[in-house]
């Protein structure tokens, strides 16, 4: 077992060096810190926002059920479409709008 955990250790250590080589050979202009390392395994090293949360993690309105991390390599579950899938009723991310504003301006709207 310990093995098995030094072993997704440094792999995981290994591509995230893979990551941060491939974005520092890029000029400095064209860093994104955001991509895919191979053209198939996604990455994403920027500062994660509660919208990229949500798109990744709860989008009952996106297609995929794996969509790539907000903050780190590989893929998150998109809980929200596999609720979809399941038959549950819910509210389409696009009906969420008051989610993103300060709960003091969600007051003062209604």
């Amino acid at each position: 077992m310990l093995r098995l955990r030094n072993f997704a250790l440094l792999a995981a250590l290994g591509l995230i060096a893979a990551v941060v080589k491939q974005e520092l050979d890029k000029p400095a202009a064209e860093r994104q810190w955001r991509g895919t390392l191979c053209g198939w395994l996604p990455y994403d090293f920027r500062p994660p926002t509660v919208e990229r949360l949500r798109q990744a993690w709860w989008n009952p309105d996106e297609e995929r059920i794996f969509t790539p991390h907000t903050l780190g390599i590989g893929w998150s579950v998109n809980l929200g479409r596999i609720a979809w899938l399941l038959g549950f009723d819910l509210p389409m991310a696009s009906t969420w709008e008051d989610l993103e504003q300060p709960a003091g301006e969600a007051l003062r709207a209604e």
